[in-house]
């Protein structure tokens, strides 16, 4: 499965964090991944200048270039990585002050990434299709909803050491409401990415973002309802995300947070949906 990988050895990165690291790439068209650095025990992410608490260590990181048309293409500059739920390190002030064009990761403080849906699955509705459509709905501008997530947990990590849920990693203590699950860290994330947890996100970023479109929609939804520790930093880099984010076709959520299921029919898989089945038929 892993053959299109070369470079440093994969061992210790997280197998559905490398999934969809092989999906972004080939729905790119690149033919090869050149690994320049992946899993890092915190001493050896230390003593090669990683910020403490890096993805490396977790496994949910990769610094690479991918091979397309003959030429060497750094992996944060690959047009199809949020499609994957993935977040790109070429973006302003995201590695010392600077661009990390060849990092990508699962995004902010990640603790693990979702396994690679199966577009055959739940009707076809993804999460990021679910942010699409409840935004639509509320009057979010979605390539900014889904600009910002990207920043935040569409890969599907749970951050801030077990208490950030989500794409939109609602924090316990913060966002994330008391009437929700919290038996367990997965039984909160499961409600964070479901329809429900999804709308209940989307309708509180509607009260700060609602008729507002692009940079100022970012701004916003980062500066008065995501609150990161460095917002002029997330506001920059979802700012440079927001121009390459692809909206998915939206899906009808209902007020309880069911999904409407189209009616079935033939139909002609787009060519990243190809790509990933393959993968996941692998």
């Amino acid at each position: 499965m892993f053959s299109l990988f070369s470079g440093v050895p994969l061992a210790g990165e997280q197998p559905d964090f490398l999934k969809r690291v092989l999906a972004a790439a080939r729905a790119a068209g690149a033919t090869g991944i050149n690994v320049i650095s992946g899993y890092r025990s915190p001493a050896h992410n230390a003593a090669v200048g990683g910020v403490p608490g890096s993805n490396h260590t977790r496994g949910l990181a990769m610094d690479a270039t991918a091979t397309i048309g003959g030429r060497q293409v750094p992996l944060g500059q690959l047009s199809t990585l949020a499609r994957f739920g993935l977040r790109s390190g070429d973006q302003p002030g995201f590695y010392r002050g600077g661009r990390d064009p060849t990092h990508v990761d699962a995004g902010y403080m990640a603790q693990d990434v979702a396994p690679l849906a199966d577009p055959r699955q739940g009707g076809g509705s993804s999460i990021a299709q679910l942010i699409a459509s409840r935004a639509q709905a509320v009057g979010v501008d979605p390539r900014a909803a889904l600009a910002v997530a990207a920043q935040e947990g569409l890969g599907g990590g749970i951050g801030d050491r077990g208490t950030s849920f989500g794409p939109f990693q609602l924090h316990i203590g913060g966002a994330y409401p008391s009437w929700a699950p919290r038996s367990s860290p997965q039984a909160s994330q499961a409600w964070a990415q479901s329809p429900a947890g999804v709308n209940y996100a989307l309708g509180q970023i509607a009260g700060v973002a609602r008729g507002l479109q692009g940079p100022a929609a970012v701004r916003n939804i980062v500066a008065r309802f995501e609150r990161p520790a460095n917002p002029a930093g997330e506001i920059a880099r979802a700012t440079a995300a927001y121009g390459g984010t692809t909206v998915p076709a939206a899906v009808a959520t209902g007020q309880t947070g069911t999904v409407a299921q189209a009616a079935p029919g033939p139909r002609t898989l787009p060519p990243a949906v190809r790509q990933a089945l393959a993968i996941l038929r692998a």
